[in-house]
């Protein structure tokens, strides 16, 4: 149920309706540097700002989870993902500490 665009429209949905209970206040505080917005707006919309914060990371962590499940499925694959993810990480390294050293590659398997 809460996957993909309804995780989505769920999010937005309560983005647009933070800043529909806190545009005034946000208004109000720009052009006169105080607030006379009630009580009851700025619980809500900080309410409904948290909830889209926190439907965020609940996407993020569902994210992680269906990475974890497709690596646990399949071994092999991750495994090779691994081994060229380190030596990327390794050439890296060497690109790091001397600038020049894909020049001299490049010269030496000439």
């Amino acid at each position: 149920l809460l996957r993909g665009p309804v995780l989505g429209a769920l999010l937005l949905a309560l983005l647009a309706l933070s800043i529909f209970f806190l545009w005034p206040g946000i208004v109000e505080y720009a052009t006169t540097g105080h607030i006379s917005l009630h009580w009851s707006r700025l619980l809500a919309g900080a309410f409904s700002l948290s909830s889209s914060l926190q439907t965020a990371v609940f996407a993020l962590l569902l994210e992680v989870v269906s990475i974890w499940k497709s690596q646990q499925s399949d071994p092999e694959r991750c495994a090779d993902e691994k081994e060229s993810a380190d030596n990327r990480s390794e050439t890296n390294a060497v690109n790091s500490q001397w600038p020049n050293a894909p020049k001299i590659r490049a010269i030496v398997s000439q």
